[in-house]
């Protein structure tokens, strides 16, 4: 279930357009096979962009959402 959960916030966090070497970060991958990735730092502000991008991804998926069970 873990494995499940950790694909599905991924996949938002891409969706949301929070960039792939934060994703990388938070997720805790490996990047040794690109040095663009391995010197790039992550800092506070990257994180919090990251988290905004999501609240606003989410926010905007669930007003999708709840206006498309109004028309049925």
């Amino acid at each position: 279930m873990f494995h499940d959960l950790r694909h599905t916030a991924k996949t938002i966090a891409r969706k949301a357009g929070v960039d792939k070497n934060v994703r990388m970060f938070i997720f805790e991958h490996s990047t040794s096979n690109d040095m663009d990735l391995r010197y790039d730092t992550v800092d506070e502000d990257d994180l919090i962009n990251a988290i905004d991008r999501v609240e606003m991804y989410l926010q905007a998926s669930e007003k999708q959402e709840n206006s498309q069970y109004q028309k049925i």
